[in-house]
């Protein structure tokens, strides 16, 4: 659209891959409700990280880009809900996220 000014429609955005699911108008509310809800189980401080990552490697070449990510991968395993999280797994029980 940025390039064409043509819209496309809702199934061609997905056949892009500019989109990773569609749902009925009616289903909507639904399908967010459920993604928010996967977000939230998660922990805050584990999102809040990945999602610096995701944007500081960005503007970044391939190689630099996965340089950061490593580095960031390496530091989260120090951060204890990392250990929390493998803790939780081992045990078959929820996690009790740090925030």
């Amino acid at each position: 659209m940025l390039l064409t000014g043509e819209m496309i429609d809702a199934r061609t955005a997905l056949d892009w891959g500019l989109v990773n699911q569609v749902v009925p108008e009616g289903e909507l509310d639904a399908a967010i409700a459920r993604f928010v809800g996967i977000i939230r189980s998660r922990s805050a401080a584990v999102v809040a990280l990945g999602k610096r990552a995701f944007y500081g490697q960005v503007d970044r070449d391939i190689e630099s880009a996965y340089a950061l990510a490593g580095g960031v991968m390496a530091c989260n395993m120090l951060e204890p809900d990392a250990r929390e999280g493998i803790d939780a797994f081992l045990g078959k029980r929820a996690p009790k996220w740090s925030d």
